[in-house]
């Protein structure tokens, strides 16, 4: 047990700690995939695997975050 948030490990702080898994995707809206979809693959229903970093690229309008990749 912490007291004043103090550890031998320094200040508990969960949020930090597992903010480098979240990936941030559910900022965008559905709209904002679907236009991507359509730049990147068209009107195909499927998507080969070697497009979505382009994708992805899109939708951030540039580099993706290090924990999206």
């Amino acid at each position: 047990m912490a007291f004043f948030g103090l550890t031998a490990l320094g200040p508990q702080n969960e949020f930090k700690e597992v903010s480098k898994f979240l990936t941030y995707l559910n900022v965008f809206e559905d709209s904002d995939y679907e236009r991507v979809w359509r730049q990147v693959v068209g009107d195909e229903k499927h998507c080969l695997t070697a497009k979505i970093p382009a994708m992805i690229t899109k939708l951030y309008q540039g580099p993706a975050p290090p924990n999206v990749s």
